[in-house]
This record gives C-alpha cells, sequence and structure tokens, in this order.
C-alpha cells in the first residue's frame, strides 16, 4: 500500500488527480486532487465509481466491465464535458500491468484525469522505456505531441528534413502506429504521467 500511495503522491506532484480502482470497479484510494472532482465524479456505496455526465459515464461503466473481464487492452480515454462552473477533463482508464498488481496493492487500474489546458509532454525516459526510442526520437515523439510540422522539429533540433521524416517513420513503427493521427489517440494519455506507472504492460 505504501508504494501505492506513493505513485498517487507523484501524480498529486505533477498536478494530475488519481485513483486507484481495484475488483469490482471499487475505487480503492485516492489522491486530494482526485478529490476535488467530487460533483463530476461521483463515489457510490461500496466505493464503485461513475460521472455525472451520463454519456461519459456510460463509457466509464463499459471500460471497467471490460477490465474486470480483462478485456480492456489498454488505456480507455473518456471526455467528460463542463458543468457549470467546473472545467471540462479527460478521465484515463489505466490498466496496471501483471507484474505491478502486488506493488499496487492488487488495484486493477488507476483512474488519471487531465485536462485540454496542459500542453502534451511525455517523460523521455518514459517513452524510452516503453516504445525502445532514442532519446532523439522520443524529442520527435514529443514534438509530434506538441504539434509541430516537419520544418519546425527540424529547426528546432537543428536537422535536416529528411533526418526527422525518417525519426517519425522510426517513431510510428516503434509505437506500432499508422500515422500521425494514430500515433497522437494512442499516446496522448500517457502525457505527463510520472515515470514509474507503465499503462497497458504485461
Amino acid at each position: 500500500m505504501q508504494r501505492a500511495q506513493a505513485s498517487l503522491a507523484s501524480f498529486e506532484k505533477a498536478g494530475s488527480p488519481a485513483a486507484l480502482v481495484g475488483s469490482g470497479g471499487a475505487v480503492s484510494t485516492i489522491n486530494p486532487s482526485f478529490e476535488a472532482l467530487l460533483g463530476q465524479v461521483i463515489i457510490r456505496a461500496r466505493g464503485s465509481v461513475a460521472l455525472d455526465d451520463e454519456r461519459a459515464n456510460a463509457l466509464l461503466q463499459k471500460a471497467l466491465a471490460d477490465l474486470a473481464r480483462d478485456r480492456l487492452g489498454g488505456t480507455c480515454s473518456i471526455p467528460v464535458p463542463r458543468k457549470d462552473d467546473s472545467p471540462a477533463f479527460i478521465i484515463h482508464v489505466l490498466p496496471i500491468r501483471r507484474q505491478a498488481l502486488d506493488i499496487f496493492s492488487r488495484a486493477q487500474a488507476m483512474l488519471v484525469v487531465t485536462t485540454s489546458e496542459r500542453s502534451l509532454q511525455i517523460e523521455t525516459s518514459l517513452l524510452c522505456e516503453l516504445y525502445d526510442l532514442t532519446r532523439a526520437e522520443a524529442a520527435v515523439a514529443n514534438g509530434l505531441l506538441g504539434g509541430l510540422s516537419v520544418d519546425e522539429l527540424s529547426a528546432s533540433r537543428g536537422v535536416t528534413r529528411e533526418t526527422t521524416r525518417s525519426q517519425i517513420k522510426r517513431v510510428l513503427a516503434k509505437t506500432g502506429c499508422r500515422s500521425k493521427a494514430d500515433f497522437l489517440r494512442r499516446l496522448a494519455p500517457l502525457a505527463h504521467f510520472p515515470t514509474g506507472v507503465f499503462p497497458g504492460r504485461g
């Protein structure tokens, strides 16, 4: 449990609301930032979690049901619309890899919330470990997440367009993505996650 608490504290330090979810979709632990979302996020009897928005909640419940059946293959990201003075956000359901179950006190998944105001950047070491990218390729990956063009990437790194295009191809191949749009869809949920948590692996 101490390691699980430390992980939630890391998310708190990074400014990300986070919670651990056990079997049956019950929330076992939350950090203070996640607690601040209560209202848009609802914790019911026996710790079951739901969203106030009906459509978003239907997607969350499906993800948790798939998780319980071991059918959630990777991160599931659910947009939650703005309500009154509460901002819109995205809640990510991150399955915890099998090797880390003991570390996370048998939690099955982590819920992490990000907002659209945050720039998309992924820790270099996380990219390198997850996808076997070089540091140069990780820089290209973050440039793509930041919306940079080939020309902008080349200029910012002092390399030719041909070098940048070649690195983009390697990044897409190593991450298993067919296109830049596919890359953004798959990797954006990892932005701002602290090191030490590797979703959907195992």
